[in-house]
């Protein structure tokens, strides 16, 4: 059923099918949100959050564009499945590639660990959450630990 006041030329209409055709349905969630406030929230350069928000994009979990971030259904189902704490780990940079070994064979570590500078990010079973934080107090090297969530960055150390 065509809407009644729009007068779209021929080739608007063509373009219309095609993209029709090529079409598949998708559902997004609005997040209203900026990229760029998405960064300042996380504290992160727009740099840093690009390399994330690639990752996010290829699985299918976000649409960014300007001005816009929508989580897509993939992402939505993703969340609801995993409920799961998100850490990033400031680590001292002679001491990160003994901290990746060790957290690598961790039972309760979903995922996999995500490395930026001398960040380390991850995700735990918050069944087991004061497990991996006493886990961590053995190791020196951890400079920082924070639990993120999709409102604030809260520092526990």
């Amino acid at each position: 059923m065509r809407p009644q006041n729009v007068q779209l030329s021929e080739r608007q209409e063509e373009i219309l099918r095609f993209l029709e055709k090529r079409s598949k349905k998708k559902v997004v969630y609005a997040a209203d949100i900026s990229f760029d406030e998405v960064s300042r929230m996380f504290n992160m350069t727009r740099q840093g959050m690009t390399k994330h928000f690639q990752t996010l994009k290829k699985e299918g979990f976000v649409r960014v564009g300007r001005g816009f971030v929508d989580l897509c259904e993939k992402g939505k189902r993703y969340t609801e499945a995993h409920d799961t704490l998100f850490y990033i780990l400031e680590v001292s940079p002679q001491k990160k590639s003994e901290i990746i070994a060790a957290i690598r064979n961790l039972k309760f570590r979903k995922g996999e660990i995500g490395e930026e500078g001398n960040e380390l990010f991850l995700q735990i079973d918050p069944e087991y959450a004061s497990d991996f934080l006493k886990y961590l107090e053995a190791f020196e090297g951890v400079v920082g630990i924070y639990v993120v969530s999709t409102e604030k960055k809260e520092s526990v150390s």
